[in-house]
């Protein structure tokens, strides 16, 4: 069973028996997540909050302060890699929904990047509340979205009786028990660029989580150079680095969806510094110089 949600394409198997209520089920989860986190939505919360004025306390439903808590949680890890402010910045440089532009100045984007970054936010975690404590501070959480769509997902789909199935949405996949011949499922990481069918590799996922993130997914050319939609926090700018492929394999989706993008962030030297630190499971693959 699959289709489409949020601007991507999901897929659900399961293994054995009847698959019913499932469709309704993926509505149901990804509809919530669509009004709770789409930028591409005006009457989504997130949207409604990056148009409320700074210095307010707002309470955020329990998917979106699951979101950004999350993004903080594995921003603290990471060195700050995931920043979920650099919305702005990302719209700059002709990734954002208003769609391509012309390629900032280095002083466009220092002016962006001086309102961006993680200490322009207050948190009250016991309230579920956030204030953007800076003029012009947007929220981007993508970097968790997916992993945390299809986490939910899963639950429910436990509390229908399914305990074998393989979620996909995106890059981010989730295994539940067995496939249909009683073995782990077989999951592909995919060749940076490459068509659907071309893996880098194959490899065995049972009650695990692999997601992917990659500069491949989402690039813009101009004047014969690719720009990534992953922006560095530091810089403003795409990241430029060889890497171009993280995958990260994890019990819990949403953290490895967080980390796989914070940790092409970082790039081949520093990812691999905090990916050891942490103890992640990780597949890198970096362009040929």
């Amino acid at each position: 069973m699959e289709g489409e949600a949020m601007g991507m394409r999901w897929r659900v198997q399961v293994a054995g028996g009847e698959a019913t209520g499932i469709q309704e089920e993926v509505s149901r989860v990804m509809g919530g997540w669509e009004m709770a986190a789409s930028l591409w939505r005006e009457d989504s919360e997130l949207a409604q909050l990056n148009r409320e004025p700074e210095g307010r306390w707002i309470k955020l439903g329990e998917r979106l302060w699951r979101a950004v808590a999350l993004a903080r949680d594995v921003a603290r890890e990471a060195d700050g890699a995931l920043d979920i402010t650099v919305g702005p910045l990302v719209k700059l440089w002709g990734f954002g929904p208003e769609g391509a532009c012309e390629r900032p100045s280095e002083r466009e984007v220092q002016a962006v990047l001086s309102r961006c970054g993680w200490r322009h936010l207050e948190f009250d975690d016991e309230g579920c509340l956030i204030r953007r404590l800076t003029a012009g501070v947007e929220l981007n959480v993508n970097g968790v979205v997916e992993g945390l769509v299809l986490e939910e997902l899963a639950r429910g789909l436990r509390s229908k009786g399914y305990g074998d199935f393989l979620l996909e949405l995106g890059g981010e996949l989730l295994a539940a028990g067995h496939s249909t011949t009683g073995k782990p499922w077989m999951v592909a990481v995919q060749v940076p660029g490459g068509g659907a069918k071309e893996s880098f590799s194959m490899m065995p996922l049972r009650d695990m989580s692999l997601a992917t993130s990659g500069t491949y997914r989402h690039l813009k050319v101009e004047d014969g150079k690719d720009f990534s939609h992953l922006i560095d926090p530091v810089t403003g700018s795409p990241v430029a680095h060889q890497l171009t492929s993280v995958s990260v394999m994890d019990a819990d989706c949403g953290r490895a969806d967080g980390f796989a993008t914070a940790l092409l962030v970082l790039g081949p030297e520093k990812g691999r510094v905090v990916a050891e630190r942490l103890g992640l499971r990780v597949i890198w693959i970096e362009a040929v110089k």
